[in-house]
């Protein structure tokens, strides 16, 4: 099952707070969620353009998979989160769409959860076949 949320914030979000939003929302253990983007974050970076950022959740046997996209003023951040045993090929295609330039400038451009999935939407007709 992929899933995708949408959160508009007043203030930046830190890494712990992105990590407990996306637990709840994705009812995830939030210290299992924590554990692996720090881990993945220390591989390397996961900023992809200016003010732009994919955090990634891989964790084993979870029931839903998909996007989080919390937004601020200053910044974008999509979390993946994906099974790592079984990660959702539609879900990884959707987001080497959404790595394309026009499709990072549309995502800036976001202000709403109903918006958000007309753009996801675009990019899987576009790109799952």
């Amino acid at each position: 099952m992929v899933k995708l949320e949408f959160l508009s914030m007043a203030v930046t979000p830190t890494m712990p707070m992105i990590a407990h939003l996306t637990a709840q929302r994705f009812k995830l253990n939030e210290n299992h969620v924590k554990q692996a983007m720090f881990e993945r974050e220390d591989i390397g970076s996961t900023v992809v353009a200016p003010g732009i950022s994919i955090p990634h959740v891989e964790l084993a046997n979870i029931k839903t998979q998909g996007l989080f996209l919390i937004k601020d003023k200053q910044q974008l951040v999509l979390v993946l989160i994906v099974d790592k045993l079984h990660p959702d090929e539609q879900l990884i295609k959707i987001l080497q769409g959404l790595l394309e330039e026009q499709y990072l400038e549309k995502l800036s451009n976001i202000t709403s959860e109903q918006a958000f999935k007309i753009l996801i939407k675009g990019v899987e007709n576009r790109v799952v076949r």
